[in-house]
């Protein structure tokens, strides 16, 4: 989930607080932006919070948040902040499912604008690189190609399987 100034408030906050129905995301961009002063305010109380759930559900997605030094809108003090305060928000779940951490921040000589430079578009892909799993539309298309999801019979049938359970379990680690 990617989000330029206000989108991307509401981008950390759909990452940190995401839907039941949505899932865990593959992780959040947030460019030029901000934490809202509610969410600052209130971090401590959101971090114990999480800390009190954080057995029961998996950490928040890994997190890229750039910035522009010359940023007129938004002071790049502020936006250090908020990622500091961000950290905190995370709580003890300072590394993502793939071990690396959850919240990185960097910096561009830019104004309050999107991704303007080479080095913050190497570095989103590298992140998306990292991050997201890829997926092939046409084998998915292929009429060959089943979705266990939409077959409970077939997973089921696949479960008894030690062969097939130890390829499905596999396939399922990779795939979060």
């Amino acid at each position: 989930l990617l989000g330029f100034s206000q989108g991307a408030v509401t981008a950390v906050d759909i990452g940190l607080n995401p839907p039941p129905k949505l899932g865990r995301l593959g992780g959040v961009v947030a460019v030029s932006s901000c934490l809202l002063e509610e969410s600052v305010a209130n971090a401590d109380k959101i971090n114990q919070e999480k800390l009190k759930k954080s057995g029961e559900e998996a950490p928040p997605p890994p997190m890229l948040v750039t910035h522009g030094t010359r940023d007129e809108r938004i002071p790049v003090a502020k936006a250090r902040a908020s990622v500091s305060v961000l950290k905190k928000m995370v709580g003890g779940s300072t590394k993502s499912m793939e071990g690396t951490d959850l919240v990185t921040y960097r910096e561009y000589e830019k104004k309050h604008q999107m991704v303007t430079s080479k080095q913050e578009a190497d570095d989103l892909l590298r992140f998306f690189g990292k991050h997201l799993a890829l997926r092939n539309l046409a084998m998915e298309n292929d009429p060959d190609v089943v979705d266990l999801a939409k077959h409970p019979e077939i997973l089921e049938q696949l479960q008894r399987n030690s062969e097939a359970k130890e390829a499905l379990d596999k396939f399922n680690k990779h795939r979060k």
